[in-house]
């Protein structure tokens, strides 16, 4: 007799029929995550998990959340009986079998006749009644979130008119009146946050004195600064002229404490600069403390059924308190959606509301129950875990991350989103939640910037990039003034006879502290702050103007311009661009405009329509980097373009690279057939060149034959450039 659980119990089989009444799965932990049925297991179970061996099954390898599980239940099992805390370690509940049809589970780890057990019960027919108690407190947080969902469309709307009269250049005095008996208060100030419009309802509400201009100065900087407490992010989103919204905890100046709800949003002036801030704020203070029957329902937000920003903030501050008591260790991951708000605009709120619903089902499912999960608002998610290694901690990363692989299908279409993680540890990079907090936004930041869809864990030189950040984006709007700015122009060959010289021109900054500072550094930090409409405007008119200053010695030369998606979306770009060419005197024939696949994805037919009016004018259309995008395909057919650019990493590994081969003889081939010419970029070696002459493309750009040069370097060889083509 081997002395097992089940060859020691009543061999007629009573102690299977025991376990089969009660819907038990019962288990012996054999090693590691293996373990060996005792009894027959209960239908469900074999419905969910598979044996791996006969008659055993890794647990762990099945079900993420039983795995993070039994890393606490092995230390469990492995501890003496003395130092065991109960009779038994509970995971709290969680759910299988799907996210539309799901089974609560439970499993105890426990110990018998000095072996180790899991038990794992199924509380369906305990759970219903819970449901029910839940969707009833859910129906009264609708309620409750509606009037606040109808509370934030007006303040949106009455931010949104504002916007336009600020822009429409009305006075301020004229705006001042319009607001003057609005329920909402109403703050403007300058871009420096000094006031300069508050109605009679801030004043009233926040107990401002009319007269004291310097209180008033600081009302949007201390609000900032409450807010900060539980919206870490809100500095960084406000100074790079985002949209902001939220609820936070407010003190006047008499002492009293409010809950306020704030909109801020930026003007921008036609150069894309922040030149006011719209502030439209509301007294909520009865919604957080007239309701005190519903203080439950109001911790849980109504779309995800996970708690809310609030309720999230008690909780990790309470989790805080213990872990430092205790000498435990915590990780916060802060999980944003990558790209939602394209697929929330484009699909509607519903679609929207079931994407975040599906991800927060997934998310819960990849940590332990007694582990914190929340809905931050919008797009945001919070994941707050014990652990007790770097293992642990970074299993949980790639499990969050790897939980968004999966399509959700909506109405027979899938859908595939990723997310960008921060992470943050108590108490190595934060003893407070606040800390933690912007710590794993700084972190999450930082994953967006290398390109999303990862993880990034927190480190000091983070922190310091994003004030070094910060530091460069006032140094940008400087560099306008101070003309900073060169433009550089690298040669286009074309591979037959050409009459006149291609140049593409590239912005190159110099900084007068820190040299050349890389394009892919500033134009990003540029199309987020909005000053690429002003840097945008400078290179066409100075690229305008140095193509026709050849006109008199009878030089022909065509200049392409790069055009971010934030310029192509402009309402006035096609006034932009005709006002750059009736300045300079350049024919339209001689500019081309480089789009890239990011400037029409979310507007299609917005976009086709500029380019369209591009066109007609003479200008030509250049669609940048073809191939790096998902969709460039599907929407070839339908963009008014004259010429493709190959993306360089398709001609890098030319000849060599037997797909970048096909690819790139496909897209010459296609492009033909469109009528469109191909322009391939990045050619540094012979044996490129000579396989896309080949394949018949039409121009080549790269070291090979010309670096970006100095406007004053190329006149000199620009024979040289027309005929580089044809002679090698």
């Amino acid at each position: 007799m081997s002395g097992s659980i089940a060859e020691d119990s009543l061999s007629d089989g009573f102690f299977s029929d025991v376990l089969e009444g009660l819907d038990i799965a019962l288990f012996e932990r054999i090693c590691s995550s293996r373990f060996r049925p005792i009894g027959r297991l209960p239908l469900w179970f074999k419905s969910f998990y598979s044996p791996v061996e006969h008659q055993q099954y890794d647990l762990a390898m099945q079900s993420a959340f039983l795995e993070n599980f039994l890393i606490d239940a092995e230390a469990y099992w492995e501890s003496p009986s003395d130092k065991r805390s109960g009779s038994r370690l509970a995971s709290g509940v969680w759910s299988e079998g799907g996210e539309t049809v799901a089974r609560p589970l439970e499993a105890f780890a426990l110990v018998a006749a000095r072996r180790s057990l899991l038990a794992i019960v199924d509380l369906s027919s305990n759970f219903e009644d819970q449901r029910q108690v839940y969707q009833r407190a859910r129906e009264l947080a609708l309620g409750q979130e509606k009037l606040a969902l109808e509370l934030s469309q007006k303040q949106r709307e009455l931010q949104a008119a504002l916007e336009q009269r600020v822009l429409n250049q009305e006075s301020l005095e004229v705006i001042a009146n319009t607001v003057a008996g609005n329920a909402s208060a109403v703050l403007i100030c300058d871009a420096m946050g000094r006031m300069q419009v508050a109605n009679k309802a801030l004043v009233d509400i926040f107990h401002i004195e009319s007269g004291a201009s310097g209180q008033r100065r600081s009302v949007l900087e201390r609000w900032l600064q409450e807010a900060e407490g539980a919206y870490p992010e809100i500095k960084r989103v406000v100074t790079s002229g985002s949209y902001w919204e939220g609820e936070f905890e407010s003190q006047g100046i008499t002492g009293e404490k409010k809950w306020i709800r704030l909109n801020i949003g930026p003007v921008l002036d036609s150069e894309g600069t922040v030149s006011h801030y719209i502030c439209i704020a509301n007294d909520v203070t009865d919604v957080h403390y007239g309701n005190h029957g519903q203080e439950r329902f109001e911790d849980v937000d109504p779309v995800t059924q996970l708690p809310n920003r609030h309720s999230f903030w008690r909780k990790i501050t309470q989790l805080i308190e213990q872990a430092t008591t205790q000498h435990q260790q915590l990780a916060l991951y802060y999980v944003d959606l990558d790209h939602f708000k394209r697929v929330n605009d484009s699909l509607g709120h519903h679609a929207g509301d079931f994407l975040l619903n599906t991800f927060a089902a997934r998310i819960a499912h990849c940590v332990k129950r007694t582990d914190i999960v929340a809905h931050l608002g919008g797009d945001e998610f919070a994941v707050v875990a014990q652990v007790k290694q770097l293992g642990n901690i970074e299993t949980i990363a790639q499990r969050l991350l790897d939980s968004f692989i999966p399509p959700v299908t909506i109405d027979s279409t899938d859908f595939r989103l990723s997310a960008s993680i921060g992470v943050a540890l108590f108490p190595a990079d934060g003893l407070d939640a606040t800390t933690l907090m912007k710590h794993a936004d700084l972190a999450m930041f930082h994953a967006k910037e290398l390109g999303r869809n990862q993880c990034q864990f927190f480190k000091p030189a983070i922190g310091a990039r994003f004030l070094n950040r910060l530091n460069l984006e006032n140094d940008l709007e400087a560099a306008i003034q101070r003309g900073q700015f060169e433009l550089y122009y690298q040669p286009q060959i074309c591979l037959a006879e050409e009459t006149f010289v291609r140049l593409e021109a590239l912005i190159r900054w110099r900084h007068p502290e820190q040299g050349f500072i890389s394009p892919a550094i500033f134009i990003p930090l540029a199309e987020e702050s909005e000053l690429i409409h002003k840097i945008g405007l400078w290179v066409l008119n100075t690229a305008c103007a140095y193509a026709q200053q050849f006109a008199g010695q009878g030089i022909k030369v065509v200049v392409a311009v790069n055009v971010s998606a934030c310029q192509a979306r402009r309402k006035d770009f096609i006034d932009i661009v005709e006002q750059a060419l009736q300045d300079s005197g350049l024919p339209p024939e001689q500019l081309e405009i480089e789009i890239t696949e990011t400037s029409f994805l979310e507007q299609m037919d917005e976009v086709v329509t500029m380019l369209s009016k591009l066109r007609r004018m003479g200008i030509n259309v250049s669609l940048d980097d073809f191939g790096s995008g998902f969709s460039s395909l599907t929407y070839l057919k339908s963009l008014p373009v004259d010429n493709l650019k190959l993306d360089q990493t398709f001609v890098r590994e030319l000849p060599d690279h037997e797909e970048s081969r096909a690819i790139t003889a496909s897209v010459i081939r296609l492009a033909h057939d469109l009528k469109m010419n191909v322009i391939a970029e990045g050619v540094e070696t012979v044996e490129q060149l000579d396989y896309l002459r080949q394949q018949g493309c039409d121009y080549v750009q790269g070291y090979y034959f010309y670096r970006p040069l100095p406007g004053d370097e190329l006149p000199p060889i620009f024979d040289q450039i027309m005929e580089a083509g044809s002679i090698i």
